[in-house]
């Protein structure tokens, strides 16, 4: 059970990754934003692509999970990033798709009421999400993704443009 200064510790730290992570992607060279991992996984712009579609999925957890008695929505991830289309859009536009979507997001959570935190809004590894969970999961979620695209900056040399 996460408490309160954890709700409000991730917020914190969504409102500043929406300044850190666009500062730390914007950098990449198109060439370099598009060039898969060697083991076959998603470019910069995919691993970013999905950071978006997360971002989406969790809106709605946030609003639904607070009007829908047991919301659950099935998130198949690899077809997200592939019908997204985000291999053929510029890094730019990446980018700013997860910026304005995660400023949703942060304005909604800041919004939950104390109340409706507690209310389900998912389910994972044989377990069921609050509202409050995926809050204070999210942030670490995006962090740990980039990890994931510093490991590849490393892997290509770290080119900037």
């Amino acid at each position: 059970m996460t408490t309160e200064d954890e709700f409000q510790q991730a917020v914190e730290d969504l409102r500043r990754l929406l300044e850190e992570a666009p500062a730390e992607w914007a950098h990449w060279s198109e060439t370099d934003a598009a060039r898969p991992r060697a083991d076959g996984g998603w470019s910069m712009k995919q691993v970013v692509g999905h950071l978006a579609d997360s971002a989406g999925v969790n809106l709605q957890r946030f609003l639904r999970g607070q009007i829908e008695t047991g919301f659950v929505m099935v998130y198949p991830q690899d077809a997200f990033v592939e019908l997204g289309g985000y291999q053929h859009r510029t890094a730019a536009e990446t980018i700013e798709l997860w910026s304005v979507l995660n400023r949703q997001v942060l304005h909604v959570v800041e919004r939950i009421p104390g109340e409706a935190l507690d209310n389900l809004c998912g389910r994972g590894g044989g377990e069921d999400w609050t509202i409050r969970f995926r809050v204070v999961d999210y942030p670490a979620h995006i962090r740990g993704h980039m990890g994931q695209i510093r490991a590849l900056g490393e892997e290509l040399g770290e080119r900037p443009q």
